[in-house]
């Protein structure tokens, strides 16, 4: 069997030649992997995987792909599959015909994995509220090399001449019978194959580096011995000997805190990631709860008098749209921290990066009733890091300025928090300041230490990663028990990147 050829998806506005240019000739060239998918009238599938050059990277047959233990037939019509994967980060477009950016605003309108049938597109499949593929499920499930609909286009081309796709009689979307169960098997199965195929790929890539690097210390201790016995007086070298003993003792000191930090948040992540998946599965709910409360003011207003649904019905509905409403932003909350495009190094936008986590909080703000006020340096501070580093500074600074407004005693009116920053020399300062109770009943030296809260039902660990975060990008923090606002004050400096 062989792989269908797809055309090019290709956009004809006369009226805008730019940006018809920039779609055809640069967006699709930009995607760091091209998948191509079939599945014949027998009900077979195979699959290819390629670069962005267009060299294959990967293959597989029915056998490979199919999710099914007997690696039966999928009973469903012949489709064809195509996605374009992008990886946004600003240092893959370093050599492209357009940015980042662009590709991220086009992808924000157009991204997804649509459906088509006999030529036209069936909604709602791959709309922006619509992951009928469950690809950002399966992303909060496992992250690592796993694309979410934010970072993809696609789509699934149904060839279909017995009828066996039957639509509901509103027009949006299939019946859920056999053939399109399996037809979006098919789909599923095929991005599972892509994602495990990445996947072994950066494991091998994984362990060849930490083998490389093991030998590469036995190498350098040969070495060494062989310096000592060649070129050192032999009176002194039982004195190397022994200092070299001291450095090897201490690096392994070094190594074993290293492991225990990497064991502290490997059980944050599967706390992170598993919160991610329950904030997705919300949705569903969310979804619900929504349509149910559309129902409720419609027949309302058909069955009452404006008046009558005014007193009853008006002001528990707005409740009920404005609950789910917050519900959904807050199930985005983990899905946004886990993009693993943020965990990539580079030039690091700190206002921006402190815009978007503030809209990220807003929901938070408004259901604590807390004022958030920005006052930022009349320059742009870029510093040298990764967005997921300063994010993980803000985000449990923020974090524990909010939770500072729950205990005993605290304020329930005019509360506020200010996030600043200015320009030292060659580094950057960003404050975090609240007006509450400030910190109390611990030692300052003590709220850096993993596990140590003050919170009731906290995990003690948000002001540890605050302090590695820092130290990994060469800064430093210090706090305040009772600042400028009367609370807590959290100080950051970070070095510029041009210092």
């Amino acid at each position: 069997m062989t792989i269908l050829s797809l055309s090019v998806p290709r956009l004809i506005a006369p009226g805008f030649a730019d940006i018809e240019k920039k779609v055809n000739e640069a967006y699709f060239e930009a995607a760091e992997y091209h998948l191509k998918a079939s599945l014949n009238a027998e009900g077979t599938v195979e699959a290819r995987l390629l670069d962005w050059k267009g060299d294959l990277l990967f293959c597989a047959d029915h056998e490979n792909i199919s999710g099914n233990p007997s690696k039966e037939p999928y009973r469903s019509v012949a489709a064809e599959l195509e996605m374009w994967v992008f990886l946004l980060n600003p240092q893959n477009f370093s050599a492209k015909k357009v940015s980042s950016a662009e590709v991220r605003s086009w992808l924000s309108e157009v991204g997804g994995v649509h459906l088509y049938h006999r030529g036209l597109r069936v909604k709602p499949y791959g709309d922006r509220t619509d992951d009928w593929l469950n690809i950002n499920l399966a992303r909060a499930r496992n992250p690592e090399v796993r694309p979410s609909t934010s970072t993809v286009i696609g789509r699934v081309i149904a060839i279909d001449p017995d009828d066996l796709l039957i639509q509901k009689t509103d027009r949006l979307g299939f019946i859920e019978n056999e053939a399109f169960l399996d037809l979006r098997r098919f789909a599923v199965d095929v991005l599972e194959w892509m994602a495990k195929e990445r996947l072994k790929e950066t494991e091998k890539k994984r362990e060849e580096i930490k083998q490389e690097s093991s030998q590469d210390v036995e190498d350098v201790k040969i070495r060494l011995e062989q310096v000592i016995e060649e070129e050192i007086p032999q009176e002194n070298r039982a004195k190397v000997r022994q200092v070299v003993k001291q450095y090897e003792t201490a690096k392994e000191r070094e190594i074993k805190a290293l492991r225990d930090d990497l064991q502290l948040y490997r059980s944050l992540a599967t706390a992170g990631t598993t919160a991610a998946v329950f904030a997705h599965e919300s949705s569903k709910p969310v979804t619900l709860i929504q349509k149910l409360a559309q129902r409720i003011e419609s027949k309302g207003k058909q069955l009452l008098s404006d008046e009558a649904y005014t007193e009853s019905l008006k002001e528990p509905v707005e409740m009920l749209y404005r609950a789910s409403s917050s519900w959904k932003r807050f199930a985005n909350f983990p899905l946004h921290l886990l993009k693993r495009e943020k965990r990539r190094s580079g030039v690091i936008d700190v206002h921006s990066v402190i815009d978007d986590t503030v809209e990220l909080f807003q929901p938070f703000f408004e259901e604590s009733k807390i004022e958030i006020k920005t006052i930022k340096v009349n320059q742009i501070p870029h510093i040298r890091g990764s967005i997921a580093l300063v994010e993980a500074i803000l985000t449990n600074l923020l974090t524990n300025t909010i939770n500072a407004f729950q205990v005993e005693g605290a304020r329930n009116q005019g509360r506020q928090i200010i996030i600043s920053t200015e320009i030292l020399g060659n580094n950057v300062r960003l404050k975090v300041l609240d007006n509450g109770l400030g910190i109390k009943d611990i030692e300052l030296d003590e709220i850096w230490l993993p596990g140590i809260t003050t919170t009731p039902g906290g995990t003690g660990f948000g002001l540890t990663i605050v302090k590695d975060s820092v130290k990994d990008m060469r800064g430093k923090v210090r706090a305040i028990s009772n600042g400028e606002l009367g609370g807590a004050e959290f100080a950051v400096e970070l070095p510029l990147s041009g210092s």
